[in-house]
């Protein structure tokens, strides 16, 4: 049974990047977001995917950006701020790794995990610490 959702806040006019955002939970949290208001731009590498989920949302934009390339966390956000004006929040959703069990895990397919778990957190942190600063020092 589906619970309706009581709209607490307003999203309107925001616009919040989420990486990640055409998996299960990424999905989930789009929505939710759609829900108050807000216009979310998923960045991610698959068009393809991004259209399967959500080719019929107004409110949801794709925009292409892989999170283990600092220069392309950098070029998607810049295209984000130049169509949108602004960019008002970003939410890291998105991971990659490999592998399986660590007895079975090779030290590089452990090494590729941490930095699809942790350092594209920090690539995306630092990337987009200029364009919402932009926004503070507009103001």
């Amino acid at each position: 049974m589906a619970q309706k959702m009581i709209k607490t806040f307003d999203l309107t006019n925001k616009v919040i990047v989420i990486t990640g955002g055409y998996g299960y939970l990424g999905s989930g949290i789009v929505n939710h977001l759609v829900h108050y208001n807000a216009t979310v731009i998923i960045a991610a590498r698959s068009k393809e995917k991004f259209e399967k989920v959500f080719s019929d949302n107004v409110n949801v934009a794709f925009q292409e950006m892989d999170i283990s390339i600092e220069q392309s966390i950098i070029d998607g956000l810049t295209q984000v701020q130049k169509q949108y004006g602004k960019i008002d929040g970003l939410i890291n959703n998105a991971v990659y790794l490999k592998g399986n069990s660590p007895e079975l895990m090779s030290s590089e397919d452990f090494n590729y995990g941490i930095d699809g778990t942790l350092n594209s957190v920090f690539r995306c942190i630092k990337s987009i610490i200029p364009f919402l600063r932009s926004r503070i020092m507009v103001k």
